[in-house]
């Protein structure tokens, strides 16, 4: 264009002005696979998006299958998509961080801000107060978004972060009301109260399937009689990646619970400081078990009777730990009754009943079996025996055995 000019900022980003300095285009509105800092990634009321999109291959420039971006239907989080169907979130923000990353450093060390205006776009940058720090996200084009670092001295770019870590951060791992655990041997399990909606499938390691409820909710079924009064609870599980598609409402911390139990459609719930009350009416999908920080509690709706076995495999631990606490305490006492009066032997006996090698390492049971047995042999004095032995000589011994060493 006649008259223009174009520059690159300090921040990367390469601006097309014209001679009135009004801008045209600006490469930060046109992001590729790469997102520096101050640039932005928004969505607009129209929900029109804009993208970070990989490289085909790390060769190939051209646009490859995957995407980043912000999804806002609910509450907004970060998404990494495989062309339309979602590879990995980020979980919801709630003001300071994505809840669903674990072990994230607050706003004030990520350096994200994310913006919510009325009209319903959003938009999202991050930038970093100590102007020294070097860092950007990239989307490679295997689909894995990760930070890299540049520190001095050093001759590349170093990955600090990567959103894809083990198989649990893969979206959905485990299906519909399942949960991943990547400490769990299983790595996949129902949610309490469910099961596998094709035990074949699930047993050979197959969990797209997912799962689903054992028993359904009073307000699913005809209500007998015998089952009045017997209202839904919930089970808590705790800390976790909370499911997608999570619904915001107004209820206070006290009123979530009950609000969701006062709605058929609520199937799950959950709270959070800084985003409030959070409902679900949908699958619960993409529920991964935290080990480290992070996580919220996530509250899960379930029949009476679900709630009943619960608390009957609970009294089943319960009584369990406690016979087992009591077994070990009886084991120790009377472990500690025998090594009593073994220490009483005098040094004779700890010859005829112990290892014979002058060792006051000897067994207790062993003990009480050779007195059995040495009820009717004679007994000798110590000096009696270093009198025939000449002390335990080295000329007078004949070997050694398990027992300790034989003297003539």
């Amino acid at each position: 264009m006649a008259n223009s000019s174009a520059q690159l900022s300090d921040s990367g980003n390469l601006v097309l002005k014209d001679r009135s300095g009004r801008t045209l285009w600006q490469s930060f509105e046109h992001p590729s696979d790469s997102f520096l800092q101050t640039m932005r990634i928004s969505v607009s009321n129209a929900h029109e998006k804009s993208l970070l999109t990989s490289w085909r291959s790390p060769s190939d420039p051209s646009i490859g299958i995957y995407s980043v971006g912000l999804n806002t239907p609910n509450l907004p989080q970060i998404v990494v998509w495989n062309g339309s169907n979602p590879y990995w979130r980020s979980g919801p923000w709630n003001g300071q961080i994505f809840i669903g990353i674990p072990n994230m450093d607050s706003v004030y060390g990520n350096g994200f801000d994310l913006t919510s205006l009325d009209d319903g776009s959003a938009y999202l940058s991050f930038n970093y107060a100590n102007a020294s720090i070097t860092t950007y996200f990239f989307l490679n084009s295997e689909g894995g978004l990760v930070q890299k670092y540049w520190y001095d001295g050093k001759t590349d770019w170093e990955i600090t972060w990567t959103a894809i870590e083990n198989e649990c951060d893969v979206y959905g791992k485990c299906g519909a009301f399942g949960s991943c655990d990547i400490q769990d041997s299983r790595l996949c399990n129902c949610l309490e109260g469910f099961e596998p909606r094709n035990l074949d499938e699930w047993s050979r390691k197959n969990w797209t399937g997912g799962c689903q409820r054992r028993t359904l909710l009073q307000c699913e079924r005809n209500t007998s009689i015998s089952n009045q009064g017997k209202q839904d609870g919930f089970l808590k599980l705790t800390p976790v990646k909370v499911p997608d598609f999570a619904q915001w409402s107004y209820a206070q911390e006290g009123d979530c619970g009950s609000e969701c139990l006062n709605k058929c459609s609520c199937i799950a719930y959950a709270y959070n400081s800084g985003i409030g009350c959070m409902h679900w009416s949908s699958n619960l999908i993409d529920t991964v078990k935290f080990r480290g920080s992070g996580g919220v509690d996530l509250y899960i709706r379930v029949a009476y009777s679900e709630l009943d076995k619960k608390k009957n495999m609970d009294m089943i631990i319960a009584i369990t730990v406690i016979i087992g606490s009591i077994s070990i305490v009886l084991v120790t006492f009377f472990a500690w009754k025998c090594m009593t009066k073994g220490k009483g032997m005098n040094r004779s006996e700890l010859l005829l009943y112990g290892r014979g090698d002058n060792s006051p390492e000897y067994s207790c049971a062993q003990a009480k079996i050779n007195q059995g047995k040495l009820e009717e042999l004679p007994v000798f004095k110590f000096e009696k025996l270093a009198e025939a032995t000449e002390n335990f000589h080295a000329a007078r011994k004949l070997g050694q055995g398990g027992f300790g060493s034989v003297y003539k």
